[in-house]
Order: C-alpha cells, then sequence, then structure tokens
C-alpha cells in the first residue's frame, strides 16, 4: 500500500481511482469546490475580499459564521470520536457536519483577515500569506513532496503511525516555514520556480526570473 514501494502506491492508486473515488470526487467533492470558486469569484466582484465593505459587515459575518460554525463542526467531531471515526460512519453521518459547517467558519476566518486588512494589522503574516498566493503551485509540491518522503514507502514510512496532534504539529510548522520563506524568495525573484516555468511555457518565451536581470546586464 502507501508504505510499499513506488509500484505498490501506484497500483493501490490505480485501484482506488477505478473505484471509489471517481464517484465521491464527482458526486461530493467537484460541486462544492466548482460552486466555492464561484462564490469567490463573485465576492471578488462585491469589494469583499478587498476589504472594501464597512467593518460592521465583516463583524456581523464572522460572528454569524461563529456562532453556527462552531458548533456544528464541534458536534461532528464528537459524533466521529464517538463513532472511533468509524469509515462508513465518517464518510457518511460523520462528515455532514464539517461539510455544512466549514463555509461558516471559513466566512469566520475570511471576516476576521479582512478586519485585520482594513485596520492594517498582522502585518508580517499577511506580507507571508502574499508571498504564498504569488507561488502557490511551488509551495504546493514542495508540500506534496517533502510530506510524501515523510509518509510514503519510498521515504520515511510514517503513514498511519502519527497521532492527530503530531498531524496538526507536522502541518502546521510545515505551513510556518512556507510563510516565512516565501517573502524571502520573493525579494530576490519575480516568481516562484514553477510559477516561472509556467509563464515561460504560456508566453513562449524565457522571462527574467531575478528583479535585478536587466540591470545586471546592463552592466
Amino acid at each position: 500500500m502507501l508504505t510499499g514501494s513506488i509500484a505498490d502506491q501506484i497500483a493501490w492508486r490505480l485501484g482506488q481511482w477505478q473505484g471509489v473515488l471517481p464517484v465521491v470526487f464527482f458526486i461530493q467533492m467537484f460541486w462544492r469546490m466548482f460552486g466555492f470558486m464561484l462564490i469567490g469569484m463573485a465576492l471578488f466582484k462585491w469589494g469583499v475580499l478587498s476589504a472594501a465593505l464597512p467593518a460592521s459587515r465583516y463583524a456581523l459575518a464572522a460572528t454569524v459564521g461563529f456562532l453556527v460554525g462552531v458548533p456544528l463542526v464541534t458536534v461532528g467531531v464528537l459524533q466521529n470520536v464517538t463513532n472511533y471515526w468509524s469509515m462508513p460512519f465518517a464518510v457518511t453521518i460523520g462528515l455532514q457536519f464539517d461539510y455544512w459547517g466549514g463555509p461558516f467558519l471559513a466566512t469566520t476566518y475570511l471576516s476576521l483577515l479582512m478586519i485585520a486588512c482594513k485596520y492594517r494589522m498582522l502585518r508580517r503574516l499577511k506580507s507571508g500569506l502574499k508571498a504564498v498566493g504569488r507561488m502557490p503551485l511551488t509551495n504546493a509540491l514542495i508540500q506534496m513532496t517533502v510530506l510524501g518522503w515523510i509518509f510514503y514507502g519510498h521515504g520515511l514510512g510514517l503513514y498511519g503511525t502519527l497521532d492527530r496532534m503530531a498531524l496538526l504539529q507536522l502541518s502546521g510548522g510545515f505551513a510556518v516555514i512556507q510563510l516565512v520563506i516565501s517573502p524571502f524568495w520573493l525579494r530576490a525573484f519575480r516568481f516562484g520556480p514553477v510559477e516561472w516555468l509556467w509563464r515561460c511555457f504560456a508566453y513562449g518565451r524565457s522571462l527574467n526570473l531575478l528583479h535585478f536581470a536587466t540591470i545586471a546586464r546592463s552592466h
């Protein structure tokens, strides 16, 4: 399986894609993700994501999202714990609490972030988030590569050996590292390395990666 060789991992994943994953993806995940993309586009057009609305509206949205989302998600976690995270329960009834409560919590997080932007709070955090957002493909591929090596059989093979608190610490620590490193990279380079390759492919020509590449050539 996932702690075996790369060939074992590929065989297992092919079996999953031939079985339940396509059904789960197209029936449950695709429409939700596509819907959120449309909602995000609408919120951007309305100025919600630019911190253009009054702070009182963001505060109201954060409060409503918190009062609805936290109870739903908390009940869902408790129900899953009570049922020992049984797979049949977790992917059916247990999933519904987070499925519906998650968007409310996301509204709370978004609203609080917009309030922070309006009052110019958390400047360093915003700088890190902005940098990560400018090189999403690079950060995603780094995550998959490093964490894949940690958990899968071609690396440390720790899949299924860490408890949830250890997983939370690992994922949180990795996110902090990327929030710190991404701004430093973008101080010297115009794009992330993968984003640079993608732009070169899209434009059909080589683009300057360094901020000072033109100045360096002139000297």
